[in-house]
């Protein structure tokens, strides 16, 4: 119908939103304070490990200066008195909470995923059991993966080989490929 406006009603952020960002603000400063403190006194080598925490914990630092000042915009209900400078201020750090978490966890994940690459291939080890040379006639071959008289204690371990190093691998590249067609 024309001439008709919707009303947006978000009377619930100006309480809500500054009560729950006040205590996210007091648990986030309390708590990553205390893992950044932590981390530079007690920390004798930094692991990979330490390097994330610490990286995580200033990242969500960001995140926690932008609050004050939005728990006060959100109690005045949107309005915005503290100059254009910490507009920016505010809006930079919560951007950099957002996308440093989020480059963050990429990192851990491709960390993670190579951790998980090597034990498939640690898994791979049996080889030396199976693998082995033999003589027919007059030839010696070099089994790839083991000899006749041993497929019966080989199929267990070669189908569990194929299943977590190509069939399952295989699937989820698949479903990512479909995910973003």
């Amino acid at each position: 119908e024309k001439g008709h406006k919707c009303k947006l009603q978000e009377g619930y952020k100006h309480i809500l939103l500054p009560i729950t960002y006040n205590l996210v603000f007091l648990l986030g400063l309390v708590l990553n304070g205390a893992v950044i403190w932590l981390s530079c006194c007690r920390i004798k080598s930094w692991t990979c490990k330490a390097i994330c925490l610490v990286n995580l914990a200033v990242a969500d630092l960001f995140y926690v200066c932008s609050l004050p000042l939005l728990i006060a915009s959100y109690a005045m209900r949107d309005r915005w008195p503290f100059g254009n400078i910490a507009c920016k201020l505010v809006r930079f750090f919560f951007y950099t909470n957002l996308y440093g978490s989020i480059l963050l966890l990429t990192c851990v994940s491709v960390h993670l995923f190579l951790c998980v690459m090597w034990m498939v291939v640690i898994e791979l080890l049996p080889t030396f059991l199976y693998a082995h040379t033999a003589t027919l006639g007059d030839c010696t071959v070099c089994y790839d993966l083991t000899n006749p008289r041993n497929f019966r204690n080989y199929f267990p371990y070669d189908t569990t080989l194929t299943v977590s190093g190509f069939l399952l691998p295989f699937v989820i590249t698949l479903l990512i490929l479909c995910d973003h067609t």
